[in-house]
């Protein structure tokens, strides 16, 4: 099941990569800085009202849902309380414009992104926890080819941040009905009072918890655009979501193959195997937070010179270093830890986590970015992210975080740092930047194949062994 889930995952999330790439250089490119810069502040402001709303519920479901127990009940559930959650942000967002505390303007870009998020959240959580991979991998798709297909009208019809979130939020949308085939053949869908209070009591402390990583992962932008200006914010947003780009699809690919499986074996009582696959997701994430992170270290010249230009890589190479460095923790942080979280019904532990971290950007950021630009930015993320971290690793340092297989991840490290030293060498004897791109790609994923084997890394050895098979038919 492992193995199935991981090909369909890894296929349409690499795809949806590649895809989700091409789109933010477009939209840097056709749009520049400023308007891009519009953009990240409206995605930041609707990605902290969706998840002081509505983002817990995402999280309860999966905690909550059993197939074999209501598991129909509890969709309708879920559903109706994201239906009652949007009307109230509505309303929200309506007095806020009535009592003037937001444009009209910002008003409907931040609600279609609200909406947009939580009709495609909505849907993919159900698709991903009933194991539907296909039709997760489907909606993947169909939301980054409809991402590029009308943020680039609208660029070219309007040219406006607000377009551009219009378009974003649609396309979400337009997702989330391809995703919603996940429950076409379940039959009707009537809700219990009894499902809604069970996602209410396992999500009350999510609500604020989710605020809070909402803030903390948001705020170093928001910081940034009320203390510096647009401009900086769309360079240093634009490099920061192609970097998490890279990460977060490879990482939501990994959170999809083995902690729907995991909360399986929790759910049947049967811990043995839950420790041991998320032991194997441990190792994947620290196979993707070193060899992506050190290959897009070594390479960010000509990654970001052709992406987004020389002009924009000059203007955030200083704060390259430590926006690679929040990231890799950022994942770690929300990926692994945030999701194991809810396999072992430790929600509460979230709402410190995430309190802690958004309270440390919120204070390093205030400090640092009037005098430091993005690299404060960069600096208050990273803290925020490793102090957020810490909370996890402390909370189970005498359980779970103990029997991690630490030493196979070393053994990872190492790898990957000896893929950086030997690729950089290598790629110094080219004169052409991209060929050295190249010779390094190959060396980076030379190290990653190894490592892949040697650890049967998102079951590798049984897909080679398959392949093997096939040809030799």
């Amino acid at each position: 099941m492992i193995g199935r889930h991981i090909a369909l995952y890894f296929g349409s999330k690499g795809l949806a990569a590649i895809v989700n790439v091409v789109t933010m250089a477009v939209f840097v490119r056709m749009g520049g800085a400023d308007t891009y810069g519009g953009f990240v502040l409206f995605t930041a402001i609707a990605t902290i009202v969706y998840g002081v709303a509505m983002q817990w519920l995402r999280f309860s479901f999966f905690a909550c849902y059993r197939e074999d127990v209501g598991g129909n009940s509890m969709i309708a559930a879920y559903l109706v309380t994201q239906l009652v959650g949007l009307v109230l942000v509505g309303a929200a967002l309506w007095l806020a414009t009535a009592f003037g505390f937001v444009t009209a303007t910002e008003a409907v870009g931040v609600g279609i992104l609200v909406a947009g998020l939580a009709c495609y959240d909505a849907m993919h959580e159900i698709a991903r926890t009933r194991l539907h991979a296909g039709i997760v991998a489907i909606g993947v798709l169909v939301r980054s080819f409809l991402m590029i297909v009308l943020g680039v009208a609208a660029i070219l019809m309007v040219g406006t941040a607000l377009s551009l979130a219009l378009a974003v939020g649609l396309a979400h949308i337009g997702a989330a009905v391809a995703l919603s085939a996940s429950i076409w053949r379940i039959g009707a869908l009537r809700w219990q009072r009894s499902d809604m209070q069970q996602l209410l009591m396992y999500g009350r402390p999510l609500v604020p918890a989710f605020g809070f990583e909402a803030a903390g992962n948001q705020l170093d932008r928001l910081l940034l655009a009320r203390l510096g200006n647009l401009a900086e914010t769309g360079r240093y947003g634009a490099v920061s979501d192609l970097f998490r780009q890279l990460l977060i699809v490879a990482a939501e690919a990994i959170a999809g193959a083995y902690m729907a499986i995991a909360r399986k074996h929790v759910i049947a009582g049967d811990r043995a195997s839950a420790g041991e696959v998320l032991g194997q997701a441990f190792l994947a994430y620290v196979a993707l937070l070193t060899f992506i992170p050190l290959g897009f270290l070594q390479f960010s010249a000509p990654i970001l010179d052709l992406v987004f230009g020389a002009d924009l890589r000059v203007a955030v190479e200083p704060a390259l270093p430590l926006i690679i460095a929040a990231s890799v923790v950022a994942v770690l942080r929300g990926y692994y830890f945030g999701q194991v979280v809810h396999i072992l019904q430790h929600s509460r532990l979230l709402l410190v986590s995430t309190a802690l971290h958004a309270a440390t950007v919120l204070a390093v950021g205030v400090l640092a970015i009037p005098q430091y630009g993005m690299v404060g930015a960069a600096a208050a993320l990273l803290l925020g992210n490793v102090v957020g971290c810490a909370a996890f690793l402390i909370a189970w340092r005498d359980n779970f975080v103990m029997r991690l297989p630490y030493g196979s991840a070393a053994v990872m490290v190492g790898l990957g740092l000896a893929a950086y030293f030997v690729s950089g060498f290598v790629a110094g004897g080219f004169e052409n930047a991209y060929a050295g791109l190249a010779c390094g790609i190959v060396i980076f994923a030379i190290a990653a194949l190894i490592a892949a084997r040697r650890y049967n890394l998102l079951s590798f050895n049984a897909l080679v062994d398959r392949i093997a098979k096939r040809i030799t038919a």
